[in-house]
């Protein structure tokens, strides 16, 4: 932070991720790469981590962010190393980790019916349930959400990525179980679980969980930092 007080940071709010940052340099310092590696390698881990699948879209995540290539390699293999450090560091809590996270974690393929009208989603349930209609065909003509684009059918996800009231709801469902209308935000919700993909524990979720648990520690360690700043400065105020 040098050059730009600490105080200057945390008045543009900058303070923990300028910490964050600092703590990372100070772990990764003294990590090597395996001599075997190419960059080649990293980069195509970066671009799939980070979601990039065309040349377009990083040219435009490099623009938003002022990055030349050269910059950018280097901002991908600190990112490497990082991830090299998390993985080493919390391998033996992986386990563990896995099983806390593993339902959140899990692929999901759902049906749902949304309207805004509790009286129609009774009644669109009664159908489905008497085997009138379809869920599929009553959320292709009645859903007000993009799933009446696919029938009903959302997913694979993981239920992270969902609501979190349907996400409780998708964690305690059997198979094919259809549930009765249910109130969530704005909605009247009816829901059907349709397949559920267990998620192994390879060494993609490996580097995937140990990378999250480091973003833990990087939250940690620099509320910790914020703190002992506001400690001090309260003192001074005091004094």
């Amino acid at each position: 932070m040098a050059g730009i007080s600490r105080q200057k940071l945390l008045s543009w709010g900058l303070f923990k991720q300028v910490s964050k940052e600092e703590i990372v340099d100070k772990n990764i310092l003294n990590i090597d790469l395996p001599k075997d590696l190419r960059m080649e390698e990293i980069i195509e881990k970066w671009l799939k981590n980070n979601g990039i699948k065309s040349n377009d879209i990083l040219q435009s995540w490099l623009k938003d962010r002022g990055f030349n290539i050269e910059q950018w390699k280097k901002f991908v293999l600190r990112d490497y190393k990082w991830r090299m450090w998390c993985r080493e560091k919390f391998d033996k809590d992986l386990s563990s980790y896995y099983l806390k996270r593993k339902p959140l974690l899990d692929l999901v393929t759902y049906s749902l019916v949304r309207v805004k009208n509790e009286d129609l989603a009774f009644e669109l349930y009664m159908r489905i349930l008497d085997k009138e209609e379809e869920l599929s065909e009553l959320s292709t003509k009645y859903s007000e959400g993009p799933e009446s684009k696919f029938g009903g059918i959302i997913g694979p996800v993981t239920l992270k990525q969902t609501h979190p009231s349907l996400a409780k709801l998708l964690l305690i469902s059997k198979k094919n179980q259809l549930w009765p209308p249910k109130k969530i935000d704005n909605w009247w919700i009816i829901v059907r679980l349709e397949k559920i993909k267990n998620t192994e524990f390879n060494e993609e979720i490996k580097s995937f969980l140990s990378y999250e648990l480091g973003e833990n520690f990087l939250r940690k360690e620099s509320d910790a930092k914020e703190e002992e700043l506001n400690l001090i400065n309260n003192k001074k105020i005091n004094n």
